[in-house]
């Protein structure tokens, strides 16, 4: 069958390594097998904790637990139509330098490079 041959899910696991020591372990899942839409972030330190739980935050210190405001996701398409529209007619900027871009292509790549041989990517 023709379906058969397309994937329909993608999960996607990275360890990101900084110079600072700083260890990012990152999960990203999108596709239909993923029936729990699950937007979650946790950055954890020696002084505390931030959380993020869809459109809810916290700091964690100790015993304290203090609200974040989070920016909910809604209004992004329009956002992002404004965007192209703007760069499209004023030929503003979209998102990020071209610098930047390249960077993010570079890091993805060694993720990629890291994942076929198995060995962290300097």
């Amino acid at each position: 069958d023709a379906g058969d041959q397309y994937f329909t899910a993608c999960l996607c696991n990275a360890q990101l390594r900084f110079t600072s020591g700083l260890i990012a372990d990152i999960t990203y899942g999108k596709g239909e097998m993923f029936w729990q839409r699950l937007r979650n972030f946790e950055v954890h330190g020696d002084q505390g904790t931030l959380l993020f739980e869809g459109d809810q935050g916290n700091l964690i210190k100790g015993e304290e637990s203090k609200p974040i405001e989070v920016a909910g996701r809604r209004g992004l398409f329009l956002k992002d139509t404004a965007m192209v529209i703007d760069h499209l007619v004023k030929g503003t900027p979209l998102y990020v330098s071209t610098v930047d871009s390249c960077y993010t292509l570079k890091v993805a790549d060694a993720l990629r490079q890291s994942a076929a041989t198995g060995n962290a990517i300097a």
